[in-house]
């Protein structure tokens, strides 16, 4: 794995976590939107079940939702541990909005008022500095 693929990961984990997150308030609001048997209705029991196994989902799906936030620290603090070592400061700060921050390009670039090519240029060669100490970074966390 290279130095990008790793800082790549994290946010490709960001991603992860946020469809899981819009999936978790998707099964919400369909448990709130499940309505009560009104006095005098047969009660059906597949209501019941549409019920249990929207719960059982949520329950699920909110472990889900855990396991991606804990993946997801674990994998910025590694990443921030990486950048940290980046000498050039402007250069330490893209590679922190765009891996840690999930800032775009266009963002990162009106932020600092640089063009983007210079942002581009920033992130090359960070990658490239890094890409030794990644090495060693990675086989010792291992």
């Amino acid at each position: 794995m290279t130095v990008k693929e790793f800082l790549r990961s994290v946010r490709e984990q960001d991603r992860l976590l946020r469809v899981y997150e819009q999936e978790l308030e998707d099964l919400r609001r369909r448990a709130y939107n499940i309505s009560s048997p009104k006095l005098g209705d047969k009660i059906q029991s597949n209501h019941l079940a549409t019920l249990d196994e929207i719960v059982d989902k949520l329950d699920s799906q909110i472990e889900r939702v855990n396991a991606a936030w804990d993946e997801l620290i674990d994998k910025r603090d590694q990443a921030k541990t990486l950048i940290d070592k980046v000498d050039d400061e402007s250069a330490r700060c893209v590679l922190y909005r765009y891996y840690i921050l999930i800032q775009t390009w266009e963002q990162i670039a009106v932020d600092m008022n640089y063009t983007i090519r210079r942002i581009y240029q920033l992130h090359g060669q960070a990658l490239k500095n890094l890409e030794e100490d990644f090495t060693k970074f990675h086989y010792i966390s291992l």
